[in-house]
């Protein structure tokens, strides 16, 4: 009886909170004005979160080696011209990720205060860019960037490595922004048009190098997706603008000088990755990241294709069809060249689903914001996905602060020690710190020392 009492009530609450997002929905896309004010209020509130986990986020990890430059005997950094002379070494004896270590040293080097604040405002970029990805040159929906926000926080693996660690949010957030950024051009091309001048030809082909030095997987599925999008263009019989095709051999040519960099079998020596990777390797990396990609993207491509189910039986529009079904499948095409092309590679870490589980929300997007919100049924779905989605957000959000929270005052603890220790030059015992939550980051083997360099203090991890 009280179960009954109990549910009855629940399902009240639901169906206020649906005739709410009815009114709101109504009335404020017929204002643009309230319309750019809710969208501003949302990207507020999720910033704001992400703000909060930034300023609890310690130093960590590589943190400590990007900005001592230890590495190179360099000292501390000082200039902007120590940053170029440490990627300079960088480049030939460790990686060729000199975009991502340059925006790295560049938090780094300013106030902490600073950069907490410029990657939050990072994030919201990054999550305005995944919407207008998903809208392309389509009417506002409040309701769908509540969502986007709330699936990055949901389906990306490893949130404290890939958007509050200052040196992975640099790796990964900032450079999926440029890269983004970049594919936006494509996405948005309607064939209107539209004159581009040398110097913009230019400035594409200048970014275009840039956003291919960026990441070596995300990139790789970025060329397939822009080389879909100049295919649609001809298919559609559309004229290819020049700046399309000079975008791409600036991608191609930032992506050879990433993948070219002679620090990448320097680094894979040193720490005793085998390279090439041998075809049995292969074999098994195919059927570990595949499970791995059912894992992580399963529900959400589940969601998709119920979503392009309900979208093709409900529209009758074949021309609108033919283009959504195009950009879902181009989108998603990318994350799945993303992911197999790692299994050439001899490690796939969680932080480096970052860029195509984006393409994936993307490709989720794009189909969901189809659904037409005209018919009832569609429209009540829409509103549940978007409800279940701030729930399940709030949840992992409350989970992941306490996490933060607790790792942020054991390295308060840490920095107190190695203070009183540093003078006599006592070494430093830590135990291995293991995050709860895919909020925090864990201590690795190479911390210990790049910390102690950074401090000049010695300091061991015993796990």
């Amino acid at each position: 009886m009280y179960f009954s009492i109990l549910l009855n009530k629940f399902s009240d609450f639901i169906r206020k909170i649906l005739y709410f997002l009815d009114d709101i929905t109504t009335s404020f896309t017929r204002d643009k004005k309230r319309i750019v004010l809710f969208l501003s209020l949302v990207a507020f509130i999720f910033g704001c979160g992400a703000l909060i986990l930034n300023l609890k986020t310690p130093m960590v990890l590589d943190d400590f080696a990007y900005s001592s430059a230890v590495r190179y005997n360099t000292g501390f950094l000082q200039t902007v011209l120590d940053i170029v002379d440490f990627q300079y070494n960088h480049y030939f004896g460790w990686g060729g990720r000199t975009i991502a270590h340059v925006i790295a040293q560049l938090l780094l080097w300013v106030n902490p205060l600073i950069a907490d604040v410029l990657n939050s405002l990072a994030y919201v970029l990054y999550a305005f860019l995944i919407y207008y990805h998903i809208i392309g040159r389509g009417k506002h929906s409040i309701g769908l960037l509540v969502l986007v926000n709330s699936l990055v926080w949901i389906v990306q693996p490893n949130i404290g490595e890939t958007l509050l660690w200052l040196t992975g949010s640099a790796n990964y957030l900032w450079c999926t922004v440029i890269i983004l950024l970049f594919l936006l051009f494509y996405r948005l091309y309607n064939n209107n048009g539209a004159r581009y001048t040398f110097p913009k030809c230019i400035g594409i082909f200048i970014l275009g190098i840039i956003t291919g030095w960026t990441n070596e997987n995300t990139v790789t599925g970025l060329i397939i997706i822009v080389i879909l999008f100049i295919l649609y263009y001809k298919a559609n019989r559309w004229k290819i603008p020049l700046w399309s095709i000079i975008g791409l051999i600036g991608l191609v040519i930032g992506y050879i000088i990433l993948i070219k960099a002679p620090g990448n079998i320097v680094r894979s020596t040193t720490i005793g990755d085998e390279f090439p990777v041998p075809l049995s390797r292969v074999m098994l990396n195919f059927i570990a990241y595949t499970k791995e990609t059912v894992k992580t993207l399963g529900s959400l491509n589940l969601l998709g294709l119920i979503c392009l189910i309900l979208l093709l039986s409900n529209s009758q529009d074949k021309v609108l069809n033919k283009k959504i079904v195009f950009l879902y499948l181009t989108y998603l095409i990318g994350a799945l060249v993303s992911v197999y092309v790692m299994i050439f590679s001899p490690q796939f870490p969680p932080r480096a689903w970052f860029g195509l589980v984006t393409f994936n929300i993307i490709s989720l997007g794009i189909i969901f914001n189809s659904l037409n919100s005209q018919i009832v049924v569609l429209r009540r779905i829409k509103q549940s996905v978007v409800l279940f989605s701030v729930l399940l957000f709030t949840a992992l959000y409350i989970e992941g602060f306490f996490d933060v929270n607790r790792i942020n005052n054991i390295w308060n603890e840490r920095k107190e020690i190695i203070e009183k220790n540093s003078a006599s030059q006592t070494p430093c015992i830590f135990e291995n710190l293991e995050s709860r939550s895919k909020f925090g980051t864990s201590d690795t083997e190479f911390l210990a020392p790049a910390i102690s360099a950074y401090y000049e203090t010695p300091i061991d991890i015993v796990y």
